[in-house]
């Protein structure tokens, strides 16, 4: 059975976890990770229309083996950027593991502080 403080900790610890994985998908979203294929015809009329998706590059032998020939419906203004995307979850990663280790050893409201810091890093990483 752990104690209050130990509980506090725990329960810091946890926020961490969730706010890694919570930011993941809006990451993806933002360096133009992430699109969502057309679950109907109505949805696929609605892409085209709005011009939300593009197409793969003519020369892109492996897009015919892919679902949608290498289609990706997704917003075209935001530039694919993989290396963005690794640069962001590398600083995530590293701020994360920095606020752990603070919760770790200071009091809980001490680390709670470290918490609300971190919240406020990540925050200001993904605009």
């Amino acid at each position: 059975m752990y104690n209050e403080i130990q509980e506090a900790k725990l329960r810091l610890l946890n926020r961490v976890q969730r706010a890694i994985h919570d930011t993941d998908h809006p990451l993806r979203e933002k360096f133009g990770l992430c699109w969502k294929n057309p679950s109907s015809a109505a949805e696929l009329i609605e892409a085209i229309q709005q011009k939300k998706f593009v197409a793969p590059a003519p020369d892109d032998k492996s897009a015919r083996y892919h679902e949608w020939f290498g289609i990706e419906f997704r917003d075209p203004k935001i530039v694919k950027d993989e290396e963005g995307y690794k640069t962001a979850r590398k600083k995530i990663q590293e701020a994360a593991e920095k606020v752990g280790d603070e919760i770790f050893v200071l009091s809980p409201a001490e680390g709670l502080e470290s918490f609300r810091k971190f919240e406020s890093f990540v925050e200001k990483l993904m605009k």
